[in-house]
């Protein structure tokens, strides 16, 4: 979630993502292994299903397909309007969702261990860094490297 705090404040004038946005993509940090205690088969789409059937406070139903489409596409190739997740979306919450699943898989391969701790980075987590930073790139057109200091 820190992670994902500070690279949303370093892209402030360049994503137009608002505080809300934000909180979305702090929900999809939070749920997005829910669909793995159903099933590790296809946990993605059992995510999108129990994110999307599920009443949450204070989140409207286009918002919930926001989160559930993030959460869907952790690291399930580029969304399309091929995959139903993405298609039912709308052009305005298409926009939002592929910042926010940019964003998404940056914080998860910077964090690949799940503790916060960027000096525990392994060349599996560099692996998965510079898989996903290409995703980022093209939606952003901003150029991201992993830099230890």
């Amino acid at each position: 979630e820190l992670y994902s705090h500070v690279i949303i404040a370093g892209l402030k004038k360049k994503s137009g993502l608002t505080k809300r946005d934000e909180f979305l993509l702090r929900m999809a940090i939070i749920l997005y292994q829910i669909g793995k205690y159903v099933n590790l088969l296809d946990s993605q789409a059992h995510a999108w299903n129990l994110i999307r059937g599920t009443d949450i406070f204070g989140i409207s139903d286009k918002e919930k397909d926001i989160v559930a489409s993030v959460v869907y596409y952790d690291h399930k190739g580029n969304p399309s309007d091929d995959d139903t997740p993405f298609r039912i979306l709308s052009d305005t919450a298409k926009m939002t969702a592929l910042k926010l699943i940019s964003i998404f898989r940056m914080v998860r391969a910077m964090d690949i261990s799940r503790k916060q701790k960027l000096k525990d980075i392994t060349a599996r987590a560099t692996g998965m860094f510079d898989k996903n930073k290409e995703f980022f790139e093209n939606v952003y057109g901003l150029e991201v490297k992993l830099e230890r200091r």
